[in-house]
């Protein structure tokens, strides 16, 4: 690859996004261009250099995050600098005017799912640290598809593993410091024209809540009141069955804005109905009925290659249901580097 004068570089960083429309107040449609043949090379290389394989290589499974992040990002920036340039840009886009961007092309369909998985990885290395989905392979870059008839025999699913409609949500809600940022990659679109991407900014839900004297009721009860909101068994901290943890936390606060899911906070209660008051239980149901405006959600069905990143303290995102199993996404959660736990996991 050839080497970049300061002045290229610098030019570089103020030009990698292409602003398109905007999708609504608070989301937008950009556009970037394609990486060359010999940066994708390099970041591979760079990549099989620090978490390669014995085999000399760099699949999606040993995509986990780095002993040294710092000096895997700062080796990555210094042969790509415009996907660090790509990235501080994303990042101060969703940190001061949009809770969601949407690129509808990223230009790695040409490829094979490692190595779009592998550049998905780089990129998130300059938003923040990626995390590791689960605590055993501790995977970074995980598959979005239906297990199908490969589920185990008594596993429950999530949202990432079936194909049901996942009603309006946060991500890793459970956790005391959900991670901020999230990236969904369209490798493949469901043909039945299900899984439909939808998402609603915070401040688009708390507009609609004040505009009624119920509204303001329920969204005061909401900022106050520290729900159960109960931790799945897979990340519990000894992931054992009938293990139950439990995060403590009002729905809308300073950090992050907005933390909700309906069926984590319903088996917080089961173990704990003392909490769910009456009065809880009107404000939520105030809340769910906002959520259920359709009209008030962006809908977006991602084309093959499409990329989704969102703020996810300040935007609650969902999915219709599907009936092709062959619809295949990844997802990757970042983390603000401040906010990690000793473990890599919030």
């Amino acid at each position: 690859m050839n080497d970049l004068s300061p002045i290229t570089k610098k030019k570089e960083k103020l030009n990698m996004l292409t602003f398109v429309r905007n999708l609504d107040s608070y989301s937008a449609q950009y556009a970037i261009e394609p990486l060359s043949s010999a940066q994708i090379d390099v970041i591979l290389q760079t990549l099989q250099h620090y978490i390669g394989n014995t085999n000399g290589t760099v699949t999606q499974v040993d995509l986990v995050p780095p002993q040294d992040e710092s000096a895997l990002t700062n080796a990555l920036a210094a042969v790509v600098p415009q996907l660090e340039s790509l990235a501080e840009q994303l990042k101060y886009q969703l940190d001061n005017h949009y809770s969601v961007i949407l690129l509808t092309k990223v230009w790695l369909d040409a490829y094979n799912t490692d190595t779009r998985a592998a550049v998905l990885y780089a990129l998130s290395l300059f938003i923040g640290s990626p995390t590791p989905t689960d605590k055993v392979d501790r995977q970074v870059v995980w598959d979005i598809k239906t297990l199908g008839a490969s589920m185990a025999p008594g596993h429950k699913p999530t949202f990432s593993e079936h194909d049901d409609e996942a009603k309006l949500h946060t991500d890793t809600q459970y956790y005391p410091n959900p991670e901020r940022y999230m990236m969904l990659y369209a490798n493949q679109t469901a043909k039945c024209g299900g899984g439909v991407s939808s998402f609603r900014d915070v401040n688009s839900i708390t507009q609609a809540l004040e505009q009624s004297q119920q509204g303001r009721w329920a969204l005061k009860i909401l900022s106050e009141q520290a729900l159960p909101f109960r931790v799945p068994m897979s990340f519990t901290k000894d992931g054992k069955q009938g293990t139950k943890e439990f995060t403590y936390a009002p729905v809308f606060s300073d950090s992050p804005k907005i933390r909700y899911r309906q069926d984590t906070l319903k088996q917080g209660f089961n173990c704990h109905p003392e909490q769910q008051t009456e009065q809880i239980n009107q404000a939520l149901a105030i809340l769910d009925q906002e959520l259920a405006r359709t009209e008030a959600q962006t809908c977006l069905l991602l084309q093959p290659d499409a990329l989704l990143i969102m703020n996810n303290h300040e935007c609650l995102h969902g999915r219709t249901a599907f009936t092709d199993q062959n619809r295949h996404a990844f997802r990757v959660r970042i983390a603000q580097k401040s906010n990690l736990c000793a473990d890599g996991l919030n």
